[in-house]
């Protein structure tokens, strides 16, 4: 099914997110919702997840003794590789990994979308940081 779904322009990617918390229960509460909101995205098909022990962390920040972090891999299939883009900006992976397919070729509206998108996200850090939407860049 999966290769069906690849010839057809999927892609199929490994997510890993990282939840680092004060309590184990609000650990485990906002990367279950998270990964929940994701199962429900209709732009992908998560394929297997697997939640890692939480563990406790010393020091993490200065100012905090301690806290606890837990892991979760997430195996799905985005229905192109825009939507896999988009689905990194919104959910925020600490990192990701493309499986399938072994080439992506964009056409030149894709490839618009997907920098129309990141130039929208920047825009939002930007004015969320009170730079007013522009970014500066040293020359």
């Amino acid at each position: 099914m999966s290769t069906d779904k690849i010839s057809r322009g999927w892609v199929r990617a490994v997510l890993i997110f990282e939840v680092l918390g004060v309590t184990e229960e609000v650990v485990e509460k906002s990367l279950k919702g998270h990964v929940e909101k994701l199962e429900k995205d209709p732009r992908v098909e998560v394929v297997r997840k697997e939640f890692f022990d939480i563990e406790e962390v010393e020091s993490p920040y200065k100012n905090v003794e301690k806290a606890y972090s837990c892991i979760c891999e997430v195996e799905l299939l985005a229905k192109n590789f825009d939507s896999l883009f988009q689905i990194v900006m919104e959910f925020g992976p600490s990192s990701c990994e493309i499986l399938e397919p072994e080439k992506i070729t964009l056409d030149l509206s894709q490839a618009q979308g997907i920098l129309n998108s990141l130039a929208d996200m920047m825009h939002r850090f930007t004015q969320a940081g009170g730079v007013g939407g522009v970014v500066i860049v040293n020359s």
